[in-house]
């Protein structure tokens, strides 16, 4: 398991409290792991296969959904994969829609990959009111 690191872009102290959240790789789970003052919040599952990182479901904790937690802990994992060179093919909805919305991850995704990364996206429809 790699050491605890801050985690980094968007990262930053929840908003009205001091608590940071930190994000670290566990290898041997083939996860990323976010934490909240020490404590597992949620986990971003993944699979290496030849040199491409297979990012697979992305699950945080019910009492951290209202903490914005999933993009911290998947732009983290996009920023390992860019650094270690693997391209990624993202099978988690959550994953598609944060690389449609933040496309500087995109070229990560092989190219014919890119619009069943765009499809798999679909946003949530919030009622009318």
């Amino acid at each position: 398991m790699t050491p605890l690191k801050e985690a980094g872009d968007g990262c930053g102290q929840l908003p009205g409290t001091k608590v940071k959240p930190v994000v670290r790789q566990n290898q041997a789970a083939e996860q990323f792991e976010i934490y909240l003052g020490g404590h597992l919040a949620g986990f971003l599952r993944y699979r290496l296969v030849n040199g491409e990182m297979r990012l697979i479901e992305t699950t945080i904790s019910r009492e951290h959904r209202i903490d914005n937690l999933v993009p911290c802990l998947i732009s983290h994992a996009l920023r390992v994969a860019g650094l270690k060179g693997l391209t990624v093919l993202p099978l988690s909805p959550a994953v598609c829609g944060f690389i449609s919305m933040h496309p500087q991850y995109m070229h990560l995704v092989p190219v014919g990959n890119h619009r069943d990364t765009l499809l798999q996206y679909r946003p949530r429809r919030h009622p009318q009111g």
